[in-house]
């Protein structure tokens, strides 16, 4: 049985725990990821009730995603709420995301960046890109691309690979400015260069989110722009139609698949 097959059957995978968080004494320290997923909802409402971030996060985790409850976007903003608001940098970035795509609440790209930003300070790499992201595309702000390549760099430097693919699409930075030259006998000017051949195909469009299930080129097309868990979410959303073979699987990975990703494509697969 290959590596994938064994992460697809592993029970680990399939319960998306979240990093125990503590804000002071007032607030109750969470379990572990690996215990978090095993506990019941009356047990994870019980214990986010009585302040344990974690719990909450759990929660917020569950809903977004259908895990073990009918999939509510507004649940999970209002669990995400709870822990973003006593400053855990997971919740910001994720409610941040369902704000940026109004799942659950308003769109609201304005509120979607100061999520972004307060989890970016912290040093999220996610939450970095995700912010990288609004600056290059103009997305709540006025497009600048410098702001935007300076998160996406933080981002990078911590090994996040949608930095990395959105640095590659920038534009260069500007060049210094050349040295003043030297005054010297004016040259014969150059031949006129031809016209630049106009291209021969019409540019890619994006992949347009939930207007149907995705194959394999629109997985790829999405790592380009997108980070493998934004990736892999939209996966669980709408499915896949192609088989995860070792071809699929390799092209995938070459394009900045994770292995949480391939798990959701294995899983998703519909007729």
């Amino acid at each position: 049985m290959s590596p994938l097959r064994k992460l697809v059957l592993s029970p680990l995978l399939v319960c998306f725990g979240i990093a125990a968080l503590c804000f002071g004494s007032a607030i109750a320290m969470a379990q572990a990821p690996g215990d978090l997923g095993k506990l019941d909802l009356p047990t994870l409402r019980q214990r986010a009730g009585a302040g344990d971030l974690g719990a909450a996060q759990q929660l917020g985790w569950d809903y977004a995603h259908g895990l073990g409850v009918a999939r509510d976007y507004a649940q999970a903003a209002s669990w995400y709420k709870k822990a973003a608001d006593a400053g855990a940098s997971f919740s910001q970035d994720e409610l941040g995301f369902l704000y940026q795509k109004g799942l659950g609440v308003p769109q609201d790209y304005a509120q979607a960046i100061t999520l972004y930003r307060k989890a970016a300070e912290q040093g999220r790499a996610s939450a970095q890109t995700n912010l990288g992201y609004m600056y290059e595309k103009g997305l709540g702000v006025e497009p600048d691309s410098a702001e935007a390549r300076s998160w996406y760099e933080k981002a990078a430097a911590q090994g996040n690979q949608a930095a990395k693919n959105a640095l590659a699409r920038l534009e260069p930075p500007p060049p210094a400015p050349a040295p003043i030259p030297v005054a010297t006998a004016p040259e014969a000017p150059p031949e006129a260069l031809p016209p630049a051949r106009a291209a021969d195909s019409p540019p890619r469009t994006p992949v347009r989110a939930r207007a149907r299930v995705l194959s394999r080129q629109d997985v790829v097309t999405l790592l380009h722009d997108l980070e493998p868990k934004r990736v892999a979410t939209l996966v669980i959303l709408r499915g896949v139609n192609f088989a995860l073979d070792p071809a699929a699987e390799k092209q995938l990975r070459a394009a900045g698949a994770d292995d949480q990703l391939l798990v959701a494509i294995a899983t998703h697969k519909r007729p």
